[in-house]
């Protein structure tokens, strides 16, 4: 059974959910954290407060950069990394904030928690910097004492563990819809001879037409299923009229056209939320 079927079984969604999430975290040996900062001596008092820290039991792993050029080769390296502690001022002014969307912008990376902390507040106003970046905190370095700091590590991990849950939770349920979709395509080929491969086929060419026209291949996966979808119908029409093998009347015309209405109903609702 999937895990989005025994999802749905459950009696206690947010029990499996807890369950499922623990059992990710178990296979977790360290949870990565990168430390931005041109100060070696941030560095060393950040790593003196986060030692001996743990979440659920696993262990941080610090890493060090010393500028935004080098914080990138770092999270190229490991693309595991969960929260990033960053400095403004590195290179230049805005080196950390330059960082923050290269981070979110060019690496396509939403989920990493980014903790921005500045001794220089004045050259990044925390009102205008909350409102045009991407962040999740923050903190003058004057004001982050050992406890908060750890506090904030904490909150922010937090954080980053409900966003995997949720995460892998949509890609269940876009599993669990492809299933269906291609489930109902069957049904249709067994009810008549030229749909179902007409179905796949129709979706295949679809995706295949969006991605020569410039769609990301996100665009075009979906374009495959929604035109998946077209003919899928005829489930709906009685077979005497779907299998009739001469020409139909006018009002055996009206019902076949019908098809499309019922295959629009059946892709709504096989969008519909499940959580």
């Amino acid at each position: 059974m999937s895990i989005m079927r025994e999802f749905m079984a459950s009696g206690d969604k947010m029990s499996f959910i807890r369950k499922q999430t623990e059992s990710l975290d178990s296979l977790r040996t360290s949870w990565k954290i990168l430390i931005v900062d041109d100060d070696e001596d941030i560095h060393e008092v950040t790593v003196m407060a986060l030692k001996r820290v743990m979440f659920e039991s696993v262990k941080l792993e610090l890493l060090s950069a010393y500028s935004a050029a080098e914080a990138i080769e770092v999270l190229l390296a490991n693309p595991d990394i969960v929260v990033a502690l960053l400095d403004v001022v590195m290179e230049n002014d805005a080196a950390g904030l330059d960082l923050v969307r290269h981070i979110r912008y060019e690496m396509g990376n939403s989920d990493i928690r980014i903790l921005l902390r500045t001794g220089n507040p004045g050259l990044a106003p925390e009102d205008s910097v909350t409102q045009d970046y991407d962040i999740n905190d923050y903190r003058g370095k004057t004001e982050l004492t050992a406890l908060s700091l750890r506090t904030m590590i904490i909150t922010a991990l937090r954080s980053y563990k409900a966003i995997s849950t949720i995460r892998r939770l949509n890609h269940e349920i876009d599993n669990t819809q492809r299933e269906l979709i291609y489930t109902l395509g069957e049904i249709a080929e067994f009810r008549s001879t030229d749909t179902g491969h007409h179905i796949r086929t129709v979706g295949e060419i679809s995706g295949l037409m969006g991605r020569k026209i410039g769609l990301s291949i996100e665009q075009a996966e979906m374009l495959n299923l929604a035109a998946s979808m077209h003919d899928l119908g005829k489930i709906a029409i009685d077979d005497a009229i779907l299998n009739k093998p001469g020409k139909l009347t006018l009002d055996e015309f009206e019902v076949i056209k019908t098809h499309s209405a019922f295959g629009h109903e059946i892709f709504r609702k096989s969008r519909r939320p499940l959580l």
